[in-house]
């Protein structure tokens, strides 16, 4: 196997005995049937990169548990931020940088407010369908696109709106789903 040309002896060790105890699993389907690949749990993986000696001692089966405090908890992500600064954006940036890579929150500058919105995808997702659906009579501006959004699943007042459907706006022109065009914006 490719992967076992990679690994030390003390890898391989490891490896063979987390099989042993059904941790690990050899999968060798499809792509990988003629090379197969190691299959690891988030949970052992996390274990054996905070592990110096490899293997703990108290892991035993796939049926045992790990104390909860060993188990990395998700980053919750906010729905929206809006950042004044480049040091707020670059904290967020640093502090979100997995979510950012993994395609789970992104953001976009406007370079007249020099304002930083960033959304989280989930938000995204979920939101942009309304800004289409908006548009798709007329062309509007930021303030009635915002003016008509509907967040009901999420804690946006009034006052949050107005940026909440602008740091929309933006993400959307930056991707392309729509465009500006003599002040109003248009599906593209």
């Amino acid at each position: 196997m490719i992967v076992d040309a990679t690994l030390s002896q003390k890898e391989k060790d490891i490896i063979q005995g987390l099989i042993t105890k059904g941790l690990v699993t050899l999968y060798a389907k499809g792509k990988y049937a003629q090379d197969p690949t190691y299959i690891l749990s988030d949970v052992v993986a996390f274990i054996l990169k905070n592990s110096d000696s490899g293997v703990p001692s108290n892991i035993e089966s796939k049926s045992s548990t790990v104390p909860e405090k060993e188990i990395p908890k998700e980053k919750e992500i906010p729905n929206y931020l809006i950042l004044e600064s480049k040091g707020e954006a670059s904290q967020i940036s640093s502090k979100y940088a997995v979510e950012i890579k993994a395609g789970k929150m992104f953001g976009v500058r406007d370079m007249k407010d020099k304002n930083f919105y960033v959304l989280s995808s989930k938000f995204y997702n979920e939101i942009f369908p309304q800004i289409i659906k908006i548009l798709a009579d007329s062309p509007k501006n930021i303030e009635e696109i915002s003016d008509k959004l509907v967040f009901n699943d999420y804690k946006i007042n009034d006052t949050e709106k107005p940026e909440v459907g602008k740091a929309l706006v933006f993400l959307m022109r930056e991707k392309g789903e729509i465009y500006f065009n003599n002040g109003r914006y248009v599906i593209a």
